[in-house]
């Protein structure tokens, strides 16, 4: 192939016009230079700081762009560090001890799901900083020192935040905290079934007390399944069923248990009342008469009567 000959005078034209080039785009960068220099020291905030960067990172392939806001980039570095330590530390007192929990308790959040929800959250919020990384550095930030270190220790911290590995102590990571859900809802066997009333025995007042025979469990079991599923778990299709049967049980069970804690309530009131217990007898009379039937019948027909 014949090599292209350029003569003197083309050699000088070609010069010129890069150099005319050059100067041309270092006006540019210069000017590009000014006014991103200028939009950071007016920024009263880091995170201003990063919206700034944000609009600007793919400027920041050009080496003389990024050496002038290099001291800037250095000092948000520096936050995103700061704030991805402080998410560590957060993680390190686990969901137990969290505000997170406390908020889940009075939302009627469950302990496994709660927990999950609450690792995720951490996630989003490392996704957050480690995108800040990127805007601050640019494309290929992975490529610097700084930025291989970064995405180790934010690798590092996202194995500990898998939503299947919640940490369950201080120092001690449960890897299969969904799994193990599963196998111990599994091994416990959960079933709706049996009479709706059951008499069991207080031990602290030697009495005898009526309740209505609704595990507790499986209330908290169909909670959970029902944020699994919102969370794209798979829940096994008999664990499910299970839950669905609660669910249709759950808003009888729970009106029982109050109706009953009302009723032993309001027992104790007319038995220190002396003097108009006896024209109250009539009254209790028919709501024991109730209890009675209720004796002979079964949980299944709640579900029953509710398929209908």
């Amino acid at each position: 192939m014949l090599q292209p000959h350029l003569t003197l005078d083309g050699t000088e034209l070609w010069v010129a016009a890069e150099n005319s080039y050059n100067d041309r785009i270092a006006q540019v960068e210069n000017a590009i230079i000014a006014k991103l220099r200028e939009r950071l020291a007016k920024a009263s905030t880091a995170n201003e700081m990063f919206r700034v960067f944000s609009k600007y990172n793919a400027l920041f392939v050009r080496p003389k762009i990024r050496g002038a806001i290099q001291e800037y980039q250095t000092q948000l570095i520096e936050n995103v560090k700061t704030d991805i330590a402080s998410l560590h530390d957060r993680f390190k007192l686990q969901y137990g001890n969290s505000e997170a929990h406390a908020m889940a308790q009075l939302r009627d959040l469950p302990p496994i799901s709660g927990a999950i929800i609450w690792a995720r959250q951490i996630e989003r919020q490392l996704n957050t900083y480690m995108r800040r990384v990127e805007d601050v550095l640019g494309k290929g930030w992975e490529l610097y020192a700084e930025g291989q270190k970064l995405q180790n220790e934010s690798l590092i911290f996202r194995k500990k935040l898998d939503t299947r590995a919640v940490l369950s102590t201080a120092n001690e990571t449960n890897p299969q905290i969904y799994d193990a859900w599963l196998q111990d809802v599994s091994q416990r066997q959960l079933a709706i079934s049996g009479f709706i009333f059951k008499i069991t025995h207080n031990r602290a007042s030697g009495s005898l007390q009526l309740q209505v025979n609704f595990d507790r469990q499986i209330i908290a079991l169909f909670k959970e399944v029902r944020n699994f599923v919102w969370l794209n778990f798979q829940v096994p299709h008999a664990v499910s069923n299970v839950s669905k049967e609660a669910k249709r049980v759950y808003p009888y069970a729970v009106s029982l248990v109050e109706t009953i804690r009302t009723y032993t309530q309001t027992l104790r009131k007319i038995e220190s009342m002396s003097s108009v217990s006896t024209l109250l007898s009539g009254f209790r009379m028919e709501v024991q008469n109730l209890i009675a039937k209720g004796f002979r019948l079964r949980l299944q027909l709640l579900t029953n009567q509710e398929c209908k």
